[in-house]
């Protein structure tokens, strides 16, 4: 067997992109707590969410969910969306505190322990499909749990 140099390179530049794009695909990047019972990285979205009414983007609940984007106004917030891992039929939407949302949208939408909702939110297929739910999913109206540690603010969503 010849050495050459050329397949060396090539392999090692090959190794190396494998490697890094395991280490990129960690969820601790992500700044999320590991699961050690659970082996199986299940999907995460990085969204983007306006907080409002459905019906007039006005009030309290979900008005939009954008897959991309970051917030900029005063009732926008990033966050990351995934099934909890006790009950299948709920979402949890993780906001970092510090980093993605602004002190006036925690303030009013967030602070209070609860997460009120005026209206229904049918979530978009797409999202539901990414989440590995089977068809059009609707988070309910109503007030929902908060619980917030170390800066990072978890809303439970229940989904029908």
């Amino acid at each position: 067997m010849k050495f050459s140099i050329k397949s060396f390179l090539l392999t090692a530049f090959v190794l190396i992109e494998l490697s890094l794009s395991c280490v990129l695909a960690k969820p601790n990047e992500l700044n999320i707590a590991p699961d050690e019972n659970n082996f199986l990285i299940k999907p995460k979205l990085s969204i983007c969410i306006t907080i409002a009414r459905r019906r007039d983007c006005d009030g309290f609940g979900i008005c939009d969910i954008s897959v991309s984007g970051r917030a900029t106004s005063g009732n926008k917030a990033n966050g990351v969306l995934y099934q909890d891992d006790v009950s299948k039929n709920t979402l949890v939407l993780q906001v970092n505190k510090l980093t993605d949302v602004t002190t006036e949208c925690y303030n009013k939408y967030f602070k209070s322990g609860s997460f009120i909702m005026e209206d229904d939110f049918p979530m978009p297929l797409e999202i539901s499909r990414s989440l590995e739910f089977s068809g059009q999913k609707t988070i309910p109206s109503g007030k929902h749990r908060i619980v917030e540690i170390n800066g990072i603010i978890y809303v439970y969503l229940p989904v029908k």
